[in-house]
């Protein structure tokens, strides 16, 4: 299960203002509308989230790959995306 916030796509796009990390890039499960500004899902791993009525064990990031540079729709492919993830939100796992 993936899942990713609203704040997190709003502080990428503020460091990287010439991209468009719009949501669809990244093929999430679940989008969170989080009212907390930042990358807070980093802040998840270890916890437990309650959708609805579900327990969610947060156990890792996750990972990124080249699919969310690719163009789809109305939107142009963007090789800066993956940089940005890299440079703004690398997170050390285990």
């Amino acid at each position: 299960l993936s899942l990713l916030t609203t704040s997190t796509l709003a502080r990428l796009g503020e460091l990287q203002p010439h991209s468009r990390f719009d949501v669809r890039r990244f093929r999430m499960n679940i989008i969170v509308d989080a009212a907390e500004p930042g990358l807070v899902e980093n802040d998840w791993i270890g916890r437990q989230l309650v959708l609805g009525g579900a327990r969610i064990q947060v156990t890792l990031p996750d990972p990124r790959c080249v699919m969310t540079t690719l163009a789809q729709d109305e939107l142009p492919q963007d090789n800066d995306i993956l940089r940005a993830l890299v440079r703004h939100n690398t997170v050390q796992v285990g």
